[in-house]
């Protein structure tokens, strides 16, 4: 069994930011995690008040990660209003999670796995 290694998260963050900056897609991130390993959530806002979410999950039987959407399926979008109601929760529930905020309002960015934006 190989397993990958774990990156810390504000590294994967800083370039997570830094590429999808580059690549004309503006992100925020609105709440800063524990430094290490926090869990990561990235709320894409699309036009007409839309968005997804997205987190990376740790399978740690096979040491892979893996992009999910916590809340409804991958291609669902929902409102911005349900989005951020959920994040305040998650800000709640778990003070060491990181919540980013992704403005795609030419619905470029897709979901995970459909382009290279999304690193794995």
């Amino acid at each position: 069994m190989t397993r990958s290694a774990r990156i810390q998260t504000s590294f994967f963050v800083d370039g997570l930011v830094r590429s999808l900056n580059q690549a004309g897609f503006p992100c925020y991130i609105t709440q800063k995690g524990y430094e290490s390993s926090g869990a990561l959530y990235v709320m894409v806002e699309l036009p007409e008040r839309k968005g997804r979410i997205f987190t990376r999950t740790h399978d740690y039987v096979s040491g892979e990660v893996q992009w999910s959407c916590p809340v409804g399926e991958m291609e669902v979008t929902l409102e911005i209003s349900d989005l951020n109601a959920y994040t305040q929760r998650l800000k709640e529930r778990d003070p060491d999670c990181w919540i980013m905020e992704v403005e795609d309002f030419q619905n470029k960015l897709g979901i995970p796995y459909q382009n290279d934006f999304w690193p794995e």
